[in-house]
């Protein structure tokens, strides 16, 4: 058994403090981004018979955008909302929203990754080039 020091702060808030100044590079962002909207569901009613079902919400997004990103002018924005992000995910976005081209770039990448797993070639030839991205609050 170790003995804590009275100036030293119990176990937990020590890897509280720890995870707090952890720094996050940029593909930990994209990554975390990514897993953030690909978990987030929303409950669709289905107009017929009244029926709720849980969709992901930003593949639904994905596959509704898909068809007319390569032959819309201009190419329609995936939106993000920022309430389906975490605290610790909206802190890392707000500390690159300066850095104009690398928050374009996370946001790209993270949205990326869904149409990959939608229609990983259709993405790469057709909608990458013109995918454009925007959080709203």
């Amino acid at each position: 058994m170790t003995p804590i020091s009275q100036n030293t702060p119990p176990p937990a808030l020590q890897e509280k403090d720890k995870q707090e100044e952890e720094k996050w590079t940029i593909e930990r962002i994209v990554d975390e981004v990514f897993l953030n909207l690909a978990g987030t569901t929303e409950i669709i009613t289905i107009e017929e018979n009244g029926r709720s079902i849980p969709v992901k919400k930003y593949y639904r997004q994905a596959r509704e955008l898909m068809k007319w990103i390569p032959i819309a002018r201009p190419s329609p924005e995936f939106i993000i909302n920022i309430c389906d992000l975490t605290p610790r995910v909206r802190k890392e976005i707000q500390s690159i929203i300066a850095y104009r081209e690398t928050l374009q770039y996370v946001l790209t990448q993270a949205v990326g990754r869904i149409f990959e797993n939608l229609d990983f070639g259709y993405y790469h030839l057709s909608v990458a080039r013109n995918l454009k991205v925007r959080v709203e609050h």
